[in-house]
């Protein structure tokens, strides 16, 4: 079962963007999803509880530090960056760390912390990071693409992770059970039966959502080509077969944006790039969420940043039963 595995990208913004191609283009070479700055570039308190969310749920996490220190927390004196570190340390988050060589000397004064205080911190940090035991230092934001292939097949082999399948393969062990048991009861009835618990067929309408593109040579990890209109109903589908195996907005718009591509039928004039998928942003994710909420198949917590949305009972047995459907079919 084809497995993907998503890094958390961690470093200062705007000096690193350059890096931060490089490495997002060598992750998904690597059947990798980066994640991290380009959710929030501007962090704050309440975004950061959200970040940690983000961190816990990747299966790597990948720092890069250069010439800057980052934004100072009001109250704890670190920056958000080395906030992220420290936490995924603290879970024991399976970790790269890629630093520049020597960006006091070899970088330009527009890339380097201003103050006394900036650099002494940068300083501390650095040795922070220097004392664990696997660093790739780098000087040129070109090298950063080979070395972070070869030192995620390092962590993948020293620290295997279960990564993720396709929301179609993927099934707890309770849902495997009750399958089972459906299948069995199932097995007894007429198998040319075709009504569910719950329908989606009050969606009538369609939603935009974006086509991205990349390929292996891009300077850039993607790019948002155009945007493809998709039935509600099967948004809505999508979704609600996400949550089987998520619970954050992040991760079960992944797996949903996942589904809708396996099942899209992309125009020939996406044939020359190396990869081509659909893209559910957050807040739309959120809405279908919504509605699946309205017809008492999900639950979770709205008012929430960092959410928790998980499948009722009235959602688990209506999951059983359509893929009970599907296997006996």
């Amino acid at each position: 079962m084809e497995r993907r595995y998503q890094v958390f990208v961690s470093s200062t913004f705007q000096d690193l963007e350059a890096a931060r191609r490089e490495i997002s283009s060598a992750l998904l070479k690597s059947d990798c999803f980066p994640a991290g700055m380009e959710l929030f570039p501007a962090v704050d308190l309440e975004q950061f509880e959200y970040i940690k969310q983000v961190i816990s749920e990747s299966d790597y996490y990948l720092i890069i530090s250069a010439g800057k220190y980052g934004s100072i927390h009001p109250e704890t004196g670190l920056s958000f960056t080395e906030m992220e570190y420290d936490f995924a340390m603290e879970i024991g988050k399976p970790s790269i760390r890629l630093l520049h060589k020597n960006p006091f000397d070899a970088l330009p004064g527009s890339v380097l912390e201003k103050t006394d205080d900036g650099r002494r911190k940068l300083e501390a940090f650095r040795e922070k990071l220097t004392k664990a035991r696997l660093v790739n230092f780098w000087s040129d934001p070109k090298e950063l693409g080979q070395q972070t292939i070869l030192a995620l097949l390092d962590v993948k082999k020293r620290n295997p992770t279960q990564g993720w399948v396709r929301g179609n393969n993927a099934l707890t062990v309770d849902l495997m059970n009750e399958l089972e048991l459906l299948r069995t009861l199932a097995a007894k009835k007429d198998r040319t039966r075709t009504e569910t618990l719950v329908s989606f067929d009050d969606l009538s309408k369609q939603t935009e959502v974006h086509i991205l593109v990349a390929s292996k040579n891009d300077e850039e990890p993607y790019t948002k080509e155009a945007t493809a209109k998709i039935a509600n109903k099967d948004i809505a589908e999508a979704v609600f077969r996400s949550l089987i195996s998520n619970r954050a907005i992040a991760s079960i718009g992944r797996a949903a944006s996942d589904i809708l591509t396996t099942n899209f039928t992309f125009p020939a004039k996406y044939d020359g790039f190396d990869h081509v998928w659909l893209e559910l942003d957050m807040e739309t994710t959120e809405h279908f969420l919504h509605y699946l909420e309205s017809k008492g198949l999900v639950g979770g917590n709205a008012s929430e940043l960092v959410s928790d949305w998980q499948l009722t009972t009235r959602g688990r047995q209506h999951a059983t039963y359509l893929s009970s459907l599907r296997n006996l079919g």
